[in-house]
């Protein structure tokens, strides 16, 4: 059985050689190519089922450049979606807009169940 190099684990390398930059630069540069937190501006929503299609339809609206994640199911919830929207940092304030004017509509008509909206947060993805 081969014995695992630090190489094999970058925290432990970054350890090994006292070298935190070097670790943070990566790890950065993996977001990034990745399109994750901290350099994209992200958002998890969760909704009935039946307002999935007025959620994307709303970001899309305000930003073409956006990705909607999902739908997935909710655990112990049949009837919700969860979604993840990522975007880029200039249209976090669009999608966020119109996320709460989405909101607020469902309020306003008094919906049955409202949609949860996190913004910078993606839970368990």
């Amino acid at each position: 059985m081969r014995r695992p190099e630090p190489r094999d684990h970058p925290p432990v390398e970054a350890l090994v050689r006292w070298d935190p930059q070097w670790f943070a630069a990566r790890e950065l540069a993996e977001r990034t190519e990745l399109s994750l937190p901290p350099t994209t501006w992200t958002a998890e929503v969760v909704a009935h089922r039946k307002r999935v299609e007025p959620v994307e339809h709303a970001v899309r609206a305000v930003a073409h450049e956006a990705q909607v994640l999902g739908p997935l199911p909710v655990a112990g919830a049949e009837d919700r979606r969860r979604l993840v929207i990522k975007a880029p940092f200039g249209d976090g304030p669009l999608v966020a807009a119109a996320l709460k004017d989405l909101r607020a509509g469902e309020s306003a008509h008094k919906a049955e169940t409202l949609t949860s909206v996190k913004v910078g947060h993606l839970g368990a993805l």
